[in-house]
């Protein structure tokens, strides 16, 4: 009987081990996403006005857009100029996908203090008919 149950817990340690690295597997599957990913990702889809946009990109995005200004208004006012006028688009693009990600049009971004508070809500949690939920 001791011997069955010795048995059973080590099948179990190896069956543990074995989803152990079967979940690593799948984890370094899983591509990571982080700052640089989401804000190259808002360079590329400059003027991309469709599809929808998380939370965590757009916040990315103006973090990235916040040191690029503060950096380059540092160096010249003149720099900081070039650096607004180059993150224009992609400012308005990104806060429409934004938008569309929340189920509303993009033109709620030009309403004061509501878009902050739109920026700051949890996407919907399903598709809707500006694309598949980004989560």
């Amino acid at each position: 009987m001791r011997q069955l149950s010795v048995y059973i817990a080590v099948c179990q340690s190896l069956e543990k081990s074995g989803e152990q690295k079967e979940s690593e597997k799948l984890n370094a599957k899983i591509k990571k996403v982080g700052f640089m990913e989401y804000t190259i990702s808002c360079f590329r889809n400059y003027a991309g006005f469709n599809g929808r946009a998380r939370r965590k990109e757009l916040w990315f995005f103006y973090l990235f857009y916040f040191i690029c200004f503060l950096v380059t208004d540092l160096i010249h006012e003149t720099a900081s100029t070039i650096v607004a006028l180059v993150f224009f688009l992609p400012t308005i693009a990104v806060n429409c996908r934004r938008m569309h990600d929340l189920g509303k049009s993009g033109w709620m971004q030009l309403i004061p203090i509501y878009n902050i508070v739109l920026y700051c809500t949890d996407s919907e949690p399903s598709d809707n008919k500006y694309g598949p939920k980004v989560k």
